[in-house]
């Protein structure tokens, strides 16, 4: 019984988590008096810049989201020319995206705004120690892929 109490815990902080950053994610960000961006295309623009020349399919599965919604943003950021999107010399079908020195400004913007909030988390996460953390990211790559097993059976029907 211990053990489903503690289980039943953890879900509801998971959930709350989850929930909170689902509402950071909808929320847009006034990056400067004539640009508002939404949360996930700044993270977005975060993935493009932390992997430079990746595929959209790349960028789905890195953010856990559909290529739709990817290419989805990726109109609306090369229109504001905060990306730019070449071919890959070896396969003509990807499209490799990167980020052009307006973009880069973009995100230097976004990284003063994270300071506090990263500076607080990783604060807090060094009272743990490398086997901790290690653990923590097991864990959380383990919700990941059940999460992902659970959805790709719900879009199948086999729930």
């Amino acid at each position: 019984m211990q053990d489903e109490t503690k289980f039943s815990h953890l879900t509801e902080e998971f959930i709350k988590v989850n929930n909170l950053l689902t509402q950071i994610q909808k929320k847009t960000i006034k990056i400067s008096n004539n640009i508002k961006l939404s949360t996930s295309m700044i993270h977005l623009l975060e993935l493009i810049n932390k992997y430079p020349n990746a595929t959209i399919t790349e960028l789905s599965i890195r953010l856990g989201v559909t290529k739709g919604a990817i290419s989805q943003q990726i109109n609306t950021l090369k229109k504001l020319k905060f990306i730019n999107i070449s071919q890959g010399k070896n396969n003509k079908k990807n499209k490799l995206i990167s980020l052009t020195t307006v973009g880069k400004g973009i995100l230097n913007s976004h990284d003063s705004l994270h300071k506090e909030l990263y500076d607080s988390i990783q604060g807090k996460l060094s009272t743990f120690t490398n086997e901790q953390l290690q653990i923590i990211q097991d864990i959380l790559g383990e919700i990941s892929y059940s999460i992902k097993e659970y959805q790709t059976k719900l879009s199948e029907g086999k729930y």
